[in-house]
């Protein structure tokens, strides 16, 4: 009959993720085709209060193989922070411009900070100890901040350059400064040292890249667990990579979440690409999403392999008189008899160049790179027989090559898998 077909093709060959097929399996998730759930897509976020995101649930549809091993998969939903929270707390640490932080109950969410517009012309008069103590006009001085002077005039007891606050306060005239930020944030003015004191006439800009943040835009609204997006209320520290920047908060009291993930709680098995993967959302307040499928393994490990999710042959069979597209292949007696196993039982089938009408009779269904589709008669390891559907590239009869592929070659033609 040719080269017969590799097992690994055949759904019943699958073991569940337990490495186990039959009695042994634990999970009830073997012995089937198809693939399981990765996660969800297309998503629509919707609009929900904290409560309604934690009442929300995700229902995800009956796979389309319906034999052994078929299991509906499982999940919660996550969402993400879209508005509601202010800016809040002061700086005792100065913050850059780079992204900002804030953790809690299980996500993340991410801002933009604007940074308080620097402080141009503050005034300088006078180093008062070499170990960098300057006076400055009365102001507030927030640890961390920059301070660049361009010009000065009292010879070399203050150069120009770059300093940071390393001790400040607020309606203060006398700060310590040091050569860098993390000088400062240690509260060191090592290795800023003045050689004399005395009198000085600068100015100063204060604040240009370190300074106190005056407004955040959302970045990323992260991905919050159903379970605990209850607990994200309250005043959340910004962090911020980088820096050492400290004091503000971001406060949520009443936020808007959308929907923005799943965690798969069981992945299932028996879903194939062409059946319709809607997700059933409760209290879905305007969201919306589809499950998005597995990647199959069918090039991974020796049939058989656990933890392989490999492809099997869609075949349409005809076992107790009613033709049921979610059959498996359970053994090939020839290129085109197979022993099939479906919701009516199991039994013996042969192709057929139509719908299986009559019991004892099945279709494997097959498409040309232009998408022509073809009834498959005959099924080796390697060629498909073909009888022309609607497709018009290879003749009745035809003998030609075969892939699981979506994209086949010209020379070749798609078998109906899942």
């Amino acid at each position: 009959m040719g080269r017969p077909l590799n097992k690994k093709y055949f759904g019943n060959r699958n073991r569940g993720v337990d490495g186990n097929l039959g009695a042994a399996n634990s999970g009830g998730d073997a012995g089937l085709g198809g693939e399981g759930i990765a996660s969800i897509g297309s998503i629509t976020a919707g609009s929900f209060t904290a409560a309604q995101a934690a009442a929300a649930t995700l229902t995800f549809p009956t796979p389309a193989l319906s034999g052994e091993g078929a299991i509906t998969a499982t999940g919660t939903a996550n969402f993400k922070y879209l508005s509601g929270g202010t800016l809040t707390g002061s700086a005792t640490i100065a913050y850059s411009s780079a992204n900002v932080t804030a953790t809690v109950a299980g996500g993340t969410i991410t801002l933009t900070p604007t940074l308080t517009s620097a402080t141009t012309g503050v005034g300088v008069t006078a180093v008062t100890n070499t170990a960098g103590v300057i006076t400055v006009a009365s102001g507030t001085y927030v640890v961390g901040q920059d301070l660049v002077i361009t010009t000065t005039v009292g010879g070399t007891t203050l150069p120009s350059g770059t300093y940071y606050v390393a001790v400040g306060g607020t309606s203060v005239t006398s700060i310590t400064v040091a050569s860098t930020y993390a000088n400062a944030v240690a509260g060191t003015p090592v290795p800023t040292t003045f050689s004399t004191t005395g009198s000085v006439t600068a100015t100063v800009v204060k604040g240009g890249t370190y300074n106190t943040i005056a407004s955040v835009a959302l970045s990323n609204g992260g991905a919050f667990p159903a379970a605990s997006i209850t607990s994200a209320t309250g005043a959340i520290a910004l962090v911020q990579s980088g820096t050492s920047g400290t004091g503000q908060t971001f406060t949520i009291t009443s936020a808007a979440w959308g929907l923005t993930s799943a965690t798969i709680t069981n992945a299932g098995d028996g879903y194939i690409s062409t059946q319709t993967l809607t997700v059933t959302i409760g209290n879905n307040q305007g969201a919306a999403a589809s499950a998005v499928l597995v990647v199959s393994s069918a090039s991974a490990g020796a049939p058989g392999t656990a933890g392989d999710r490999d492809k099997a042959i869609l075949i349409t069979a005809n076992v107790g008189g009613t033709a049921r597209s979610n059959s498996d292949i359970i053994k090939q007696k020839n290129g085109r008899t197979y022993k099939v196993e479906n919701t009516d039982g199991a039994g013996y089938v042969k192709l057929v160049a139509a719908s299986p009408a009559s019991a004892g009779q099945a279709t494997i269904n097959a498409t040309d790179s232009g998408g022509g589709t073809y009834y498959v008669t005959k099924l080796t390891n390697h060629k498909a027989t073909l009888t022309q559907n609607t497709g018009t590239t290879f003749a009745t009869g035809a003998s030609v090559k075969w892939t699981f592929s979506g994209s086949p070659a010209a020379d070749q033609v798609t078998i109906d898998n899942g």
